[in-house]
């Protein structure tokens, strides 16, 4: 198991978060954004102060290994689609920036967090990097925050046919609470739908 140095991300992580997020769900990022993904997911970061103000980086030996972002009631996510959409205007004529914020809308898994739990909204590991301990260390500081912001529940959301994934999440105590179909995800992506998961911070 590889123990890396975690730290929050800054303005200046936005192009390499970019990569990260495209390399680590690229089932759903290219289908829906296209070949430029990475361009539009760095550039949207880059203007989007709440997804880098609640992402924590992990580093080894100076690279970015992975990430964690988490739901915090500080920080609204208001504009998040304006974001988007000025970044896909930017890349596409219309119609196809219409298009494809459509489909990011659509295979949404649309979890509505309650005031007692901390929601991982999205925890990613570089290929290179997996299978080293990454994803347990980065979902334990989640867990941290949860217990520092007095939640009872740490909650996430997974594509329902990910077993490793699954898995991983079981062995750190998490637990299935219910399971959501979603069409629109199984006609771009493949994946059936999404496994809503929970643990009991202690």
């Amino acid at each position: 198991m590889t123990d890396p140095t975690l730290r929050p991300a800054t303005p200046l992580d936005a192009p390499v978060l970019g990569q990260l997020w495209v390399s680590a769900f690229a089932d759903f990022l290219v289908p829906i954004l296209g070949k430029q993904a990475t361009l539009i997911v760095g550039d949207w970061l880059s203007i989007s102060p709440r997804y880098l103000q609640t992402t924590t980086l992990a580093e080894i030996e100076g690279q970015v290994a992975g990430f964690i972002m988490v739901a915090l009631p500080i920080f609204s996510a208001e504009n998040e689609a304006q974001h988007l959409w000025e970044v896909l205007r930017h890349y596409h004529p219309f119609l196809m920036a219409t298009w494809r914020l459509g489909l990011m809308w659509l295979i949404d898994s649309d979890h509505q967090a309650t005031p007692n739990e901390l929601y991982i909204e999205m925890v990613g590991v570089a290929p290179t990097w997996r299978g080293q301990g990454i994803g347990q260390r980065l979902i334990g500081h989640a867990e941290q925050i949860a217990q520092t912001q007095q939640a009872d529940w740490l909650t996430l959301s997974v594509v329902s046919d990910n077993a490793s994934a699954i898995g991983l999440y079981q062995k750190m105590g998490f637990q299935i609470t219910h399971t959501q179909k979603n069409w629109f995800l199984k006609w771009i992506t493949g994946h059936p739908g999404y496994h809503e998961m929970a643990k009991r911070v202690i």
